[in-house]
């Protein structure tokens, strides 16, 4: 199916092609034989022409359409290309010539231009886009950063308790209400909140004193 509207489209468009080029060569060709200056309404319409042709062959060319209808569409461009330059004659005497009477027209493209456009239109059996039915799917983004890489040596080493301490707040058994900052050890696992010691009022009993044992 995709062959065979690559094969449609190019019937269609080739005939287009040829007319309008040989249109346009002909309008730009008739005011330069007559070396007349100024704007012309001819020579504009010329190269409107020319441009719409290089629109449809640009089309056939650059889509991503099978190759097989473009490059049969070149090599008839080429094949009437050397009938015209070989035997003139029998090509002028068979093929449509003229577009108005006597303006011959048809026969521009003919002249060598059809050759040089069938080279592009057969370059599209060496394009392998071209016979791909759908393009290439964009390669997949990585699922997640990768994690960062352990070094060899493994985790490094907790510090000691006396490389770490972390300030504690503890109440001064000298005086009553000051306090001086003391240095506990830091643990790797849960630790205890630092102890305050609190002084004694001074109403309280005297404490018994320990026996040793």
């Amino acid at each position: 199916m995709r062959h065979a509207g690559s094969l449609l489209l190019s019937l269609f468009l080739a005939p287009l092609i040829w007319i309008a080029t040989g249109y346009g060569l002909n309008e730009v060709n008739r005011a330069r034989v007559q070396l007349s200056d100024g704007f012309q309404v001819e020579i504009v319409l010329g190269l409107l022409a020319l441009l719409v042709a290089g629109g449809m062959y640009a089309l056939l060319t650059m889509a991503r359409l099978s190759p097989i209808g473009p490059a049969l569409i070149g090599l008839v461009f080429f094949v009437l290309a050397a009938w015209a330059a070989f035997d003139p004659r029998s090509y002028f005497d068979t093929m449509p010539t003229d577009l108005r009477d006597g303006d011959l027209a048809l026969t521009y493209p003919s002249l060598g231009y059809s050759a040089m456009l069938a080279v592009p239109l057969l370059a599209t059996l060496l394009s392998p886009r071209r016979w791909r039915r759908h393009p290439h799917p964009a390669a997949a983004m990585p699922a997640g950063v990768p994690p960062y890489p352990m070094p060899a040596a493994g985790m490094p080493r907790a510090r000691s308790r006396r490389e770490v301490r972390t300030p504690c707040i503890m109440a001064s058994p000298r005086r009553r209400g000051t306090r001086h900052r003391h240095h506990c050890p830091a643990r790797l696992t849960w630790a205890r909140p630092c102890p305050v010691r609190r002084s004694r009022p001074a109403s309280a009993p005297p404490r018994r004193p320990r026996r040793s044992r």
